[in-house]
């Protein structure tokens, strides 16, 4: 049997709705990752500060690339502390003291992105370039009152072929694009080598995504935040 890993464990026969701070992160890839203990997602220490890199992605596909020069200026919020970018990206902040807070960056040459707070040393942003170019190579049109949510469904570090991802409610009339042969050719069949899902046209708040793979649902993930005209990152660690 499959699962989602969230702390604890959601078999794969099992429809089960989880709300959480969706956390995680680390690794290589930036973003939210569902891998690691429910108790530490969302929450912060409250003393000392950390260098973190925003992670400007140079393939949208790939929620792992980063630029590595040409990033300097963005701010970068997380609860009340605010920092801004090196050329590389990288970035000092201090700690969190609250639970369920969010990395938040923003930029003349990005889109608003958001990810969840697990202690990342890197976090996912969107290039505005990349996102228009995405939206153009797919027939989506930007509407306000929406955003988009990127989630990479990864197994040991890995993206993971062939699994599905639906919005709940559905983000009519888009569905699920997914990572295709090329930057610009996603498709809506299922994941690709780099296991991500694109999901434009989410209502502003809060979503819910549904996880399948073979037909078989894996969980429902809930409790996902959404930002006007922004891009929130998750990535779902499945095993």
């Amino acid at each position: 049997m499959r699962a989602l890993v969230l702390g604890l464990v959601v078999a794969a026969s099992c429809k089960t709705a989880m709300d959480y701070p969706v956390g995680g992160g680390g690794g290589g890839g930036g973003g939210n990752s569902l891998g690691v203990d429910a108790a530490s997602m969302g929450s912060g220490s409250g003393s000392g500060s950390a260098v973190v890199r925003a992670c400007v992605l140079t393939d949208p596909r790939d929620l792992t690339s980063c630029r590595g020069s040409g990033v300097a200026g963005l701010t970068v919020s997380l609860g009340s502390a605010t920092a801004t970018t090196a050329d590389d990206g990288t970035f000092t902040i201090d700690s969190p003291t609250g639970t369920n807070v969010e990395w938040d960056v923003t930029g003349s040459t990005v889109v608003q992105s958001v990810t969840q707070y697990a202690g990342q040393a890197k976090i996912s942003v969107m290039d505005a370039t990349m996102l228009g170019d995405l939206q153009g190579a797919n027939g989506v049109t930007p509407a306000a009152g929406t955003g988009a949510l990127m989630m990479r469904i990864a197994r040991n570090g890995a993206g993971v072929m062939g699994e599905t991802v639906v919005a709940v409610p559905a983000n009519d009339p888009y569905g699920t694009y997914y990572d295709g042969a090329t930057a610009s050719s996603w498709t809506q069949s299922g994941t690709g080598t780099f296991g991500t899902a694109y999901l434009p046209g989410i209502p502003v708040g809060t979503t819910s995504v549904r996880l399948s793979a073979g037909g078989t649902v894996q969980a429902t993930i809930s409790a996902i935040p959404i930002a006007d005209g922004g891009v929130t990152f998750v990535v779902a660690e499945v095993h």
